[in-house]
């Protein structure tokens, strides 16, 4: 049945029956099927026109009465014919949730099995951090099956060098994989959504579009760096030399750092600093003006722009 279309969209639709597709196990000679119930009116009429099907469709309110669940939004409910149920099997996901896994997925269409999964069982999201002007990002994938994540994370570390975590969600009987690094949220978002003709639920990628616009807005402020790049040498040195504090030589003349002022006449940089602090050999030091300061934050900043253009010609990070 699936055989004779697209492999990415028959990727897409495994991914995500796999994770939101509902077993209907058969009875005496029944044969065993899927379902979907989905929320989402774009994803389900995406899969209603491309794959063959009937044109029966149910609409249900999904409460759940007995788990306190009621749903705000109405449920658009297909059930796949027994003529795919030998393809669902053949993919690995013609079970229970719990005992799914990935099957016969070709790697060059794993980004859209992962797309798809995105949408039924996953999520990217990003906040503004309360502590400090920052951001944080995460990607997280809820699921029964710990067959089935561990060979996400499988993918995840060996093709694109994503380390994550699985860990049981509380008392529920499912497991949570997750990383919260925002160049890996960066690099997950750029693998599964580099074909933009595959993207079907627009409302997660435009929540990968506001962190993308988030992490450009804050690296042109340069309030926002990678980890690895304000770990390098270069970076410690250039904000090493921020200071509020004016430092004067012998002969009058002021500097806007230690650093500065030792270079100019040849000295350690910690000598003259502390020089500068104790008064000693004439020298002397003035705390900054606040146009000063504004003046010097924006030169540091210019310096580590320019320093981190320089750097990503190197490293591939974000």
């Amino acid at each position: 049945m699936l055989d004779k279309i697209d492999s990415k969209k028959v990727a897409y639709l495994v991914g995500y029956l796999a994770g939101d597709g509902n077993y209907e196990g058969g009875n005496f000679k029944r044969t065993d099927r899927l379902s979907m119930s989905c929320s989402d009116k774009e994803l389900f009429d995406w899969v209603v026109s491309t794959f063959p099907l009937n044109d029966t469709v149910r609409v249900k309110r999904g409460n759940n009465e007995k788990r306190g669940i009621f749903a705000t939004k109405d449920s658009f409910v297909k059930t796949f014919p027994t003529t795919y149920s030998e393809d669902f099997n053949k993919y690995g996901i013609l079970c229970k949730k719990a005992d799914r896994s990935i099957h016969n997925i070709k790697k060059q269409d794993m980004k859209y099995w992962l797309l798809g999964f995105l949408d039924a069982d996953g999520m990217i999201s990003w906040s503004q951090r309360t502590d400090r002007n920052r951001i944080s990002a995460k990607v997280n994938f809820t699921h029964p099956s710990t067959k089935l994540l561990e060979k996400v994370q499988t993918f995840l570390r060996d093709e694109l060098n994503i380390p994550s975590s699985i860990k049981p969600k509380g008392l529920e009987n499912c497991f949570v994989l997750s990383f919260s690094k925002i160049a890996d949220v960066k690099r997950f978002g750029d693998f599964v959504y580099s074909d933009k003709s595959a993207i079907v639920l627009e409302r997660k990628y435009r929540v990968y579009l506001s962190l993308l616009d988030q992490i450009t807005t804050r690296t042109e402020e340069g309030t926002m760096y990678p980890k690895e790049f304000m770990e390098s040498p270069e970076y410690g040195g250039i904000v090493g030399t921020y200071s509020k504090y004016i430092f004067i030589s012998p002969d009058g003349k002021e500097f806007p750092s230690a650093g500065s002022a030792a270079t100019a006449y040849n000295e350690d940089r910690k000598t003259v600093s502390r020089w500068c602090r104790m008064g000693q050999k004439g020298w002397s030091s003035r705390e900054k003006t606040e146009s000063e300061k504004e003046d010097f934050d924006k030169y540091v900043k210019r310096k580590i722009k320019q320093l981190f253009k320089t750097w990503l010609e190197t490293n591939e990070v974000y």
